[in-house]
């Protein structure tokens, strides 16, 4: 694929197995400019702390391969949406871990699905969960300043 600035930015997902920086590795093998990955296990609440050195390896991986826009995943466990509102706090400080997680990394963008129990016909959750998007958005400026 070209790596001009003209040409089109594609990637794919890439596997965090052994570690979130082999993922950028992973990427340049097959030719992505660009790269979305989990930061963490993506069916699991808990997550180990992100190591310094994986995170040195990680910047230094997207320096020396040239891979500079990298995209992150939340879990899929997170639903900011949720009738539940034990999951809907869960839901919230998992997803702030996320963005933490994706501010150490350097990583400037997270994909997220806010979930849903039950869909308004505008298309906006029924629940709950739109005041923990505003949470989100007002809590995101401060965590972090990547």
């Amino acid at each position: 694929l070209s790596k001009t600035a003209n040409a089109p930015l594609i990637g794919s997902h890439m596997s965090i197995s052994g570690g979130v920086d082999k993922a950028i590795i992973r990427g340049a093998s097959v030719g992505c400019r660009a790269v979305q990955i989990f930061t963490k296990s993506s069916n699991q609440w808990a997550a180990k702390e992100l190591d310094d050195e994986v995170v040195a390896r990680f910047k230094a991986n997207m320096t020396e391969t040239g891979i500079s826009s990298v995209v992150a995943h939340d879990s899929y466990l997170i639903n900011l949406a949720s009738p539940n509102s034990d999951l809907r706090e869960k839901s919230f400080h998992a997803f702030l871990d996320e963005m933490d997680r994706c501010c150490k990394l350097g990583i400037k963008s997270l994909i997220m699905h806010p979930g849903a129990s039950s869909i308004s016909p505008g298309g906006m959750p029924k629940s709950g969960g739109s005041s923990y998007l505003s949470a989100i958005a007002g809590a995101a400026t401060p965590r972090c300043a990547c």
